[in-house]
């Protein structure tokens, strides 16, 4: 595992901590300049689902001391798609 996965693992590990079950997150892929977490649990149906997406970015900047921009949203049926920018890494 890579620095940036540490980073990314650490960071879901404790926004899990805090939100799961009503919303939890995974690490679903990652490439060279982005990657994407997926957000699953009831909350993910509610009006403030966009608020837990910012919880993880708020988390990944603490934890890198890098920006860790959203890029796009994808909802899938129950479940969220979040691809973030990893562009800082080069």
């Amino acid at each position: 595992m890579n620095k940036i996965e540490k980073v990314l693992q650490s960071a879901i590990e404790k926004f899990n901590k805090y939100h799961s079950p009503e919303v939890h997150a995974e690490l679903a892929n990652m490439e060279k300049e982005f990657t994407v977490i997926k957000f699953s649990g009831p909350a993910c149906s509610g009006c403030g689902a966009y608020d837990y997406f910012e919880d993880l970015r708020i988390e990944v900047e603490n934890k890198a001391g890098n920006p860790f921009d959203i890029l796009h949203i994808d909802k899938d049926g129950n479940n969220f798609l979040v691809k973030f920018d990893l562009k800082w890494l080069k």
